[in-house]
């Protein structure tokens, strides 16, 4: 199927370092596709704010290809980046409460005259 075959292929341009300027496409666009099942895009790109080497374009073409046959790989990984941002965030609301909890429980030590006390002077609080 094409299911996630866009995602595959932008993927694909990014990890290699590209960024998309511009993207047309089409589905079913030929005479001969009575199915309705092909896919023609024309991509605009550059890598680093350049016109990407004619050297690199071999490269960038393998991966973009290797993305259109296997498109549920992108898809998985895609599920699994979602996952570990959700756990990411969890840890770090978790992580918050636990700061909080530590200061509430922490002590601190004061002067009441910080211009003439004495370590005697010095009072202990328990900050609740």
């Amino acid at each position: 199927g094409i299911d996630g075959v866009i995602a595959a292929v932008t993927t694909a341009i990014a990890a290699s370092g590209c960024r998309i300027q511009e993207m047309d496409g089409h589905r079913g666009h030929r005479d001969t596709d009575r199915e309705n099942v092909s896919l023609s895009f024309r991509f605009a790109l550059t890598k680093d704010g350049r016109q990407i080497e004619d050297d690199e374009l071999e490269t960038l073409g393998r991966a973009v290809m290797k993305g259109c046959n296997h498109p549920e790989r992108v898809q998985n990984l895609s599920m699994a980046n979602e996952e570990l941002r959700r756990k990411n965030d969890e840890l770090t609301h978790r992580l918050s409460q636990m700061q909080a909890s530590l200061e509430a429980h922490m002590m601190t030590i004061e002067k009441k005259n910080p211009s003439s006390a004495t370590p005697r002077e010095a009072a202990a609080t328990l900050l609740e």
